[in-house]
């Protein structure tokens, strides 16, 4: 019962009523089938009998008490009666649908009191097992004295086992057919097709979860599939859809831990972990499109982009939303015409990457995931503000961390980023110096001068592998070397980063420890190279220049 958790129901051709979990039961309803002799008799024969019970029918098929009024029962047979009673099963009135418009011995599949509107009702019935395919749908408005039948957009030899009202928007109805699902914007008057990713099935339940607002959808031989967040039906059916871009708006998302990254965040098997976000074009756009993620005070987090370079990956595009240059992550936001969905994983963007080769063992520089709190989200193409709409991150509910234990630990995984940054910025400068020395030196024809370059160099080039040997393992090359060669400065640092961020608590006093230790560590080798930088490369240009070595050397 909807409104005594201890109260139970259970119906064969009568009602049964529990209110100590099934130890003892009282009838509470007549026969309310047509109790026909020729459905329950002795089947199979005539020289075996197959008394399995599968051809025997006179049962309520289908229970369901009415959510705003208790004792309003509703039951619908398997040969053909639907019957209601108000006053908690002491009289009970016949109000089946006339044979005019459901013909005699339909199955009663569904019967579906309102959440909304007392005394309004839905029926699915089906004849299929007769030769009759035809859908049939119904709704009531005054206790099933009048039935509507409500099938426009339904094909003709489509039967129906399932109708919905979505429990949180009055007149949207969901139903599941033979070959999948249909909804109804305006109480039945008139179906679309809902099945889009959904394998061609039949449907045999639908339920949307009142708290999560989530469709489940019941399979006949393919198994449970759920709708994430159907609340851009709400939207569609209060008609706000008056963009030719339209984004709506994400319902909240929790902070959970176990799904944080891209790579663990699987749509097609499992429910995303992070903020689901859906847009609708009315065409494809002419130039880029962008999600920009801010804070409550527009401070841009991050931003995706449609466009692609050659192998598929989201490149660098040249402005954000506050006009200052930005990398998109991997992986890129859709722009077909249509409905497009994207799952933000609530994360700022990793630490920037090493250019090459960089096998990381302890951690990769994740971005840090944001603080349970208030958020922003703009759809943009190129320059232009098409649509923005506020985002709601909770925190997880099991959780007992406070606000501060939330921001300490996200600043923490900011600063070990940063200097995972600042390492990784080094080690690409060490890496284009090395390049840029040897390339030029290899290009001189005059073998002299090229023996005193390479002698020249050769301190600068021995330092800068020093460094760069500091601050990453170059030797690993592959997964596995990881496991001959130590881990280094570079991977320490992301793995403590890695290790609070796996968790929902504030920083330990050993991870500060670590932190400023390894820190304290790089800052050594980026002063060398930054030595480098200011002292040996500009002597080295300089004596570019005082040799005065052609540009361009012609062979002859």
């Amino acid at each position: 019962s909807p409104h005594n958790p201890s109260e139970m129901y259970v119906t064969s051709n009568y009602v049964h009523k529990t209110t100590d979990a099934g130890h003892s039961w009282e009838v509470i309803s007549p026969d309310l089938t047509k109790n026909d002799p020729k459905t329950s008799g002795e089947t199979g024969g005539p020289i075996t009998k197959d008394m399995t019970g599968a051809e025997i029918y006179n049962t309520i098929f289908t229970f369901a008490e009415s959510p705003i009024e208790k004792g309003q029962f509703w039951t619908g047979s398997d040969d053909g009666l639907l019957h209601i009673s108000r006053d908690g099963g002491k009289t009970w009135q016949n109000v089946t649908p006339p044979t005019s418009m459901l013909p005699e011995w339909s199955m009663m599949s569904i019967i579906h009191p309102s959440e909304h509107k007392n005394g309004t009702a839905y029926l699915a019935a089906n004849k299929y097992m007769s030769g009759d395919k035809a859908p049939y749908l119904f709704k009531t408005n005054d206790f099933g004295k009048t039935w509507v039948k409500i099938i426009n957009g339904i094909p003709a030899d489509e039967y129906c086992r399932v109708i919905r009202v979505d429990p949180n928007k009055d007149q949207l109805l969901y139903a599941g057919t033979e070959r999948g699902i249909y909804v109804s914007f305006d109480d039945g008057m008139k179906w679309r097709k809902l099945n889009n990713n959904l394998p061609l099935t039949p449907i045999r339940d639908l339920q949307v979860q009142k708290r999560d607002k989530d469709l489940v959808v019941a399979t006949h031989g393919r198994a449970f599939w759920i709708m994430d967040d159907v609340t851009p039906m709400y939207e569609i059916m209060d008609n706000n859809l008056k963009t030719n871009a339209h984004l709506f708006k994400p319902k909240p998302a929790y902070r959970t831990q176990g799904g944080q990254g891209p790579d663990r965040l699987d749509v097609g098997k499992n429910a995303p972990n992070g903020v689901i976000v859906r847009y609708k074009l009315d065409s494809k756009p002419n130039k880029e499109l962008k999600l920009v993620f801010l804070t409550a005070s527009n401070d841009t987090i991050i931003t995706y982009s449609s466009l692609k370079d050659k192998k598929g990956v989201a490149i660098k595009i040249s402005k954000d939303f506050h006009e200052d240059t930005k990398i998109v992550r991997p992986g890129t936001i859709s722009a077909f015409e249509g409905m497009n969905t994207f799952v933000w994983d609530m994360r700022y963007p990793d630490a920037t990457a090493v250019e090459g080769t960089n096998i990381m063992w302890a951690g990769n520089g994740a971005g840090a995931t944001v603080v349970p709190g208030a958020y922003k989200v703009v759809l943009m193409e190129d320059k232009t503000v098409l649509a923005e709409q506020p985002i709601e991150i909770k925190k997880d509910p099991r959780k007992k961390e406070s606000d501060a234990d939330y921001k300490e630990a996200f600043d923490f995984v900011q600063n070990v980023n940063k200097s995972v940054t600042e390492c990784h910025k080094g080690i690409n400068q060490i890496r284009k110096i090395r390049t840029q020395l040897n390339s030029y030196v290899d290009g001189i024809k005059d073998t002299t001068l090229a023996s005193k370059f390479k002698k020249e160099i050769k301190p600068t080039v021995a330092a800068l592998d020093d460094i760069e040997a500091n601050l990453m393992q170059p030797k690993a090359k592959a997964p596995q070397d990881v496991l001959a060669f130590p881990v280094m400065l570079n991977d320490k640092m992301a793995g403590v980063g890695s290790n609070v961020a796996q968790s929902d608590t504030k920083p330990t006093k050993n991870s500060y420890a670590v932190y400023n230790d390894l820190k304290g560590r790089i800052e050594v080798q980026l002063n060398k190279l930054k030595e480098i930088v200011e002292k040996n490369v500009p002597a080295f240009n300089k004596m570019i220049s005082e040799s005065k070595i052609p540009a361009i050397v012609v062979e002859k």
